[in-house]
């Protein structure tokens, strides 16, 4: 989807560095307005070259508090057919925080990084404190939406359980929707370009085990581009991370009563990410001299 590719190009390093109430929305119709408006906004993203976004999120659990601020642009460029993207760049900046609730102790840590993706891979330059760390794995660019309206809209639902108008007001509209992880997983599964993808089963292992995804879009009635967006990952969380502790438990790494330790922290916690989004023209992402002659190439 166009909107998930735009998110990938202003925050993709996000998703390699990682509210009370309810979490998990209740089960309601999808609403094929809604994805009307969905596909109105992904036609109009798909012509964005430039974007530019402010990211925050919140891990919340019984041990701390851990708060990602960010600041960042993309750069999309696609082939002349306007079908396929050919180069994706970005950049990000900020801040992680870590406060222990047990002793007060909070922990920060600057965070800065550039990424590059063309012709069939992703080159990365991260820099989390400890210096500039260079990487460079296979990638496949994604495909841009369907520019045949039925069509997009078809895929579209395809991947959702729940789809509502929240809020409207003249300037804006807010769409509630849930994101249905097996869907999508079956989706990747008969993807061959995804399967190209370096720990490309695991992923698709991983969403076929997240139910439901919910995540809250705004859209600007004037330009019908997204303005906010808010995520709610704390099923990812919580399915990634029971993941691993079963890896780990099975490696003999921890120990069962470990295991249930840290799965009944994971069930107490919470994970949510808010971005912002700006369409400025002609910011292009280059990367710093001093960034290339610093960095040291990771495998």
């Amino acid at each position: 989807m166009k909107l998930l590719s735009k998110i990938r190009a202003a925050g993709l390093s996000l998703l390699l560095v990682l509210s009370a109430g309810s979490l998990v929305q209740a089960a309601s119709p999808v609403d094929k307005a809604v994805v009307k408006d969905l596909v109105r906004s992904q036609s109009i993203m798909a012509k964005e070259k430039y974007i530019q976004y402010e990211m925050k999120g919140t891990l919340f659990s019984p041990i701390g508090v851990g708060n990602l601020t960010l600041t960042g642009n993309g750069v999309e460029e696609t082939d002349k057919k306007n079908t396929r993207m050919e180069k994706l760049s970005g950049d990000l900046h900020g801040t992680g925080e870590l406060t222990l609730l047990t002793g007060q102790q909070t922990v920060s840590q600057p965070i800065d990084g550039y990424f590059f993706a063309e012709k069939g891979q992703l080159t990365q330059y991260i820099n989390s404190g400890k210096g500039w760390a260079k990487t460079v794995r296979p990638y496949t660019l994604p495909l841009l939406p369907d520019p045949d309206g039925k069509k997009a809209e078809k895929e579209l639902l395809q991947y959702l359980s729940s789809a509502k108008v929240a809020k409207e007001t003249s300037r804006e509209k807010t769409l509630e929707l849930t994101l249905d992880g097996q869907k999508l997983a079956q989706k990747l599964a008969s993807d061959p370009e995804f399967k190209k993808q370096k720990d490309g089963e695991r992923i698709q292992a991983l969403v076929a085990q997240v139910k439901e995804v919910p995540y809250t879009v705004v859209l600007d009635k004037k330009t019908w581009r997204v303005k906010r967006l808010g995520m709610d990952l704390t099923p990812v969380l919580q399915t990634a991370g029971g993941y691993f502790l079963d890896a780990a438990a099975k490696a003999k790494k921890i120990s069962p009563e470990q295991q249930q330790m840290f799965t009944s922290l994971l069930g107490s916690s919470t994970l949510v990410f808010a971005f912002q989004f700006d369409y400025q023209q002609g910011k292009d992402v280059t990367l710093p001299e001093a960034v290339a002659k610093a960095a040291k190439t990771e495998e």
